[in-house]
């Protein structure tokens, strides 16, 4: 069972309550949401929720860097009715996937370990995107 930390802090509570039903179907256990990564803790995946606003939020950056220092996987999710905007930098460089809403989708990728995929906010696929991630 993957160990989750949710980061949404623009979402609207129907998409956060919805992914964490999402997760519990995929047998997940989500250790938390909010702006700062848990030190004694040990996290699998950090899924951040990707609204409009999140590109200027200042704490995303932070939460990408450390969840990338510690080996953490880095899922970024478009929120249910959204439309693709700008993608942030920091998931741009460090996401491993990024994926459209939709419990299959979600589950489906994280029963796969290290699959990595991404998708526009309508599910269409866009091609494998290089990271700056160091994959070891």
């Amino acid at each position: 069972m993957k160990k989750v930390w949710i980061y949404a802090p623009l979402a609207g509570t129907g998409d956060q309550e919805d992914i964490k039903e999402i997760l519990s179907d995929a047998l997940c256990v989500i250790v938390g949401t909010g702006p700062g990564l848990p030190q004694d803790e040990q996290i699998d995946l950090v899924i951040v929720i990707l609204t409009p606003d999140l590109e200027s939020d200042p704490n995303l950056e932070i939460i990408i860097a450390e969840a990338t220092r510690r080996g953490c996987e880095v899922l970024g999710i478009w929120p249910k009715s959204s439309e693709a905007g700008a993608l942030p930098e920091p998931l741009k460089n460090y996401a491993d996937s990024i994926l459209a809403w939709g419990a299959q989708a979600i589950c489906g990728h994280i029963g796969t370990d290290g699959a990595r995929e991404f998708q526009q906010s309508d599910g269409s696929r866009e091609k494998y995107k290089q990271t700056d991630r160091n994959p070891c």
